[in-house]
C-alpha cells in the first residue's frame, strides 16, 4: 500500500520542509546576516565563518531585488543545474563531437542518484554550474583567463574549488609549450 506522512504527528513538517534542511538554513542566515557573530554561540559562529561567501552572496542579491529568501534559495540551484547541464552539453559535443554522446553526459548527469541536490538550497549545483563553465571556457573557448574566474567563483561556492586552479596551470603551461 502506499505510504502516508502523518502531518498530525509532526506537525511542522510539511511537503517542503524535507529540502529545507542543514546546510540551507546556514546559507540564509549568511545572506541574512552575514559573517556576524550577533545571536550565534561561538561554536555556531566557529562553524559559519568556515563556509564559502558565494552561494549566500547569491541569495543575497536575489532578496535585494524582490525575490524572498526563501525562493532564492530554491531558484539559484536549479537556474544553475539547467545552465551547467546545458554547457556541459556543449562542452561534451565539443571533446567528442558526438551529439548523442552529449547528450547522454547531460542524461546521466540528471539521473544520477545524488542529482536531487540540485533541487534543494544547497551550493552543489552553483559549484557544478562554475566549475563546468570553467572546463568550457579551457578547452572549447581556450580562454585562460574566464576558466580563471570561474574557478575563483567556484572556489567562492565551495572550497574543493582551489583544485581547478592545479589544472589551469597544468594547461597553461601546455600552451606555453
Amino acid at each position: 500500500g502506499a505510504i502516508h506522512f502523518d502531518f498530525k504527528r509532526y506537525p511542522f513538517e510539511s511537503w517542503h520542509s524535507i529540502w529545507h534542511r542543514w546546510d540551507t538554513r546556514h546559507f540564509e542566515r549568511l545572506a541574512q546576516y552575514s559573517y556576524s557573530p550577533l545571536g550565534l554561540s561561538q561554536l555556531d559562529h566557529e562553524f559559519l565563518s568556515h563556509v564559502p561567501p558565494g552561494f549566500p552572496t547569491l541569495i543575497w542579491m536575489l532578496t535585494k531585488v524582490g525575490i524572498p529568501l526563501y525562493f532564492a534559495g530554491f531558484l539559484i540551484p536549479i537556474l544553475s543545474f539547467v545552465i551547467a547541464s546545458l554547457i556541459l552539453y556543449e562542452l561534451a559535443l565539443h571533446e567528442y563531437k558526438d551529439r548523442k554522446v552529449a547528450l547522454r553526459a547531460v542524461t546521466y548527469l540528471a539521473i544520477f542518484p545524488t542529482s536531487y541536490f540540485s533541487q534543494m538550497p544547497y551550493s552543489e549545483a552553483t559549484f557544478l554550474m562554475w566549475s563546468v563553465l570553467c572546463f568550457y571556457f579551457l578547452r572549447v573557448k581556450e580562454n585562460l583567463f574566464l576558466a580563471c574566474l570561474f574557478a575563483f567563483l567556484a572556489t567562492t561556492t565551495r572550497w574543493i574549488g582551489v583544485t581547478l586552479f592545479p589544472v589551469l596551470a597544468l594547461q597553461g603551461l601546455i600552451w606555453l609549450r
